[in-house]
């Protein structure tokens, strides 16, 4: 009797993710965190680029747990300065099969973190969300897979409390 067994492949492509800001807020750092480990959205670290990486190969049934995210954002909101507002923001994850064909997405709310400190006009602050559990293999029929992440955050370029605006 022969042992057959089932593997998933998992690339990543990472689309467009570039600073997003507009006049009085935007991200200025993002990170992914995958089976525990950190990888850079939009970051200069020593950890490993979540662009064009391989996450590896997955037994099918086994699992690959997402744990959460982080974006650095700043506010324009110092005396003197235009005003701005951040209010929280999102990390959407999209799967698609390696040939484009959608799999399925979800997303996860960021909770406010810290206070980072100011930096000329802007107030920066750290959202995140590190007690995710989400298996991204869950259910996927054997196969190689791209794994698509984003991340966006809310506020208002001009108001120092209001909320209607994403990057």
């Amino acid at each position: 009797m022969q042992l057959l067994s089932k593997y998933i492949l998992f690339s990543v492509i990472f689309i467009n993710f570039s600073p997003k800001a507009i006049a009085g807020f935007g991200i200025f750092e993002s990170y992914v965190i995958l089976g525990g480990n950190y990888y850079d959205l939009y970051a200069n670290t020593t950890n490993p680029d979540f662009s064009n990486a391989n996450l590896g190969t997955f037994t099918q049934g086994g699992s690959f747990i997402f744990n959460g995210g982080e974006i650095k954002t700043y506010k324009e909101n110092q005396s003197g300065c235009p005003g701005g507002n951040v209010c929280g923001g999102k990390i959407y994850l999209v799967i698609e099969t390696s040939s484009g064909t959608f799999v399925s997405s979800t997303s996860y709310s960021f909770g406010y973190n810290s206070e980072l400190g100011v930096s000329g006009c802007s107030q920066n602050q750290k959202w995140d969300i590190t007690n995710g559990s989400f298996n991204i293999i869950s259910g996927l029929a054997t196969g190689n897979y791209n794994l698509k992440i984003n991340c966006d955050a809310t506020g208002h370029q001009t108001s120092y409390s209001a909320c209607d605006n994403t990057v």
